[in-house]
């Protein structure tokens, strides 16, 4: 485990270290590769740090990562995770139009064009023990587990543990230590 930490706590360097020089704070499309570059290793990341229930993780070979809406990683998740493995799984990639398409997912990445659905796709997700991750502002305060943001020109995350514990999964505290918590009420128990 000691291991895993300096390897994470490298990662976290180098990362840092590209947010900052790159300047992700603007929106231009010459800097959007890095962003999503750096964005791909977090996800990577984000799935060595978390447990799936035995049934949901074992019931497949590979662990599946998949976006739904539109793209905004192009080829850069490909060359990001082609050969990568999460334990003994190999890392697959899927693409999807609509939420029903993710039940062989373990990862999804929804993105910003899915804004306006935000709320009815974390509704239709949030029983089953996928790890949802999302760059939509309030993501994680409406019952997302992972959500991008920026911050003094770097990317940072922040993590709803509720949400993924009512889907059955486990965030390590290592990774925890390094989010911004947010706490949010389920979905449907609002006041």
């Amino acid at each position: 485990m000691a291991l895993l930490t300096k390897a994470w706590w490298r990662l976290l360097a180098v990362v840092a270290a590209l947010a900052s020089v790159s300047g992700l704070a603007s929106c231009d499309d010459a800097q959007e590769p890095v962003e999503y570059e750096v964005k791909a290793a977090f996800l990577y990341n984000f799935a060595k740090f978390v447990q799936w229930p035995s049934d949901a993780a074992g019931a497949s070979a590979s662990l599946r990562l998949c976006i739904l809406g539109r793209d905004p990683f192009g080829s850069l998740l490909e060359k990001a995770l082609t050969g990568r493995t999460v334990g003994e799984k190999p890392i697959e990639i899927g693409r999807a139009a609509e939420a029903r398409q993710l039940s062989t997912c373990q990862v999804v990445f929804i993105s910003s064009s899915e804004r306006t659905q935000a709320a009815a796709i974390v509704a239709t997700l949030s029983a089953r023990p996928i790890l949802t991750v999302s760059e939509i502002p309030g993501f994680a305060a409406l019952g997302g587990m992972v959500n991008f943001y920026i911050e003094d020109r770097r990317i940072r995350f922040e993590i709803n543990p509720k949400a993924a514990a009512r889907s059955g999964l486990r965030i390590s505290s290592q990774l925890l230590k390094l989010a911004r918590v947010v706490d949010a009420k389920p979905q449907g128990n609002a006041q």
